[in-house]
């Protein structure tokens, strides 16, 4: 993250000071250094205070909480539910067949009709429900032709609404910018959620990763609908004034 935060401009400074003459190189004193993390800096600042700045904040979240909660999910499939590398590999690929099916045939359809605000809370609330039930109960039949199909099913549609609605909510002239910092704050992401989960797994016992899950599908229910509501808002406000959807 921190190399995606400061490269373009040490990669700018350093074609500046090859074409210069000159003994310090652009970086005597350490002052272009210092000038370029402020710059990055800056421009992270700007690209949560833009337009698409809410819905990047609820992007980065869903990232964090879903990440941590299933960051230790090989590891519950193992010793809860006693798999082998091959089954749990099967179930692998079969959810992923089963995403790729949902994103050709599905998820266009149900976005067109019922609105992606609307649906992406709808996808929440079953998720939460989803996990909560599977916290109940061993029954690894129920698990894999239920909760594992269903999961699948409703996390590839709330990534899609998500991304939809993150592409309508940014302005044109912000969304390098803002797609930037998106990768940066992934890339954080992907080193503080494996911790976060860790140590909260590791306390509740790996048994709790759906009570884990549940949780954080209802922490990300409220903030979804209040930044999707002001998203469509916008967008309609843009579009001529035309009434948003009721969430």
């Amino acid at each position: 993250a921190l190399v995606q935060l400061c490269l373009p401009h040490v990669a700018a400074r350093g074609g500046k000071g090859g074409g210069e003459s000159g003994g310090d190189g652009g970086w005597s004193g350490g002052g272009g250094r210092v000038a370029a993390v402020r710059s990055s800096l800056q421009q992270t600042a700007a690209a949560f205070g833009g337009g698409g700045g809410q819905m990047l904040l609820l992007r980065l979240l869903y990232s964090l909480l879903m990440r941590a909660g299933y960051s230790m999910h090989a590891l519950y499939e193992s010793q809860v539910w006693s798999l082998s590398p091959a089954v749990s590999g099967s179930l692998a690929s079969y959810n992923q067949l089963l995403g790729l099916a949902v994103d050709w045939l599905l998820v266009g359809r149900l976005a067109a009709s019922r609105g992606e605000g609307r649906l992406l809370c709808l996808c929440l609330c079953l998720a939460t429900l989803n996990s909560l039930l599977e916290s109940r109960h061993r029954a690894f039949l129920l698990y894999a032709g239920l909760h594992l199909p269903v999961s699948a099913v409703l996390g590839r549609i709330t990534k899609t609404c998500l991304a939809s609605l993150f592409s309508k909510s940014v302005p044109a002239a912000d969304q390098a910018l803002v797609l930037s910092v998106l990768d940066i704050g992934n890339s954080a992401i992907n080193v503080v959620a494996p911790l976060y989960g860790g140590s909260v797994v590791g306390r509740l016992g790996v048994a709790s990763q759906p009570l884990l899950a549940a949780a954080h599908y209802a922490l990300l229910l409220a903030p979804t609908a209040l930044v999707v509501r002001r998203a469509e808002s916008e967008a309609a406000r843009r579009g001529g004034g035309a009434k948003p959807k009721e969430l």
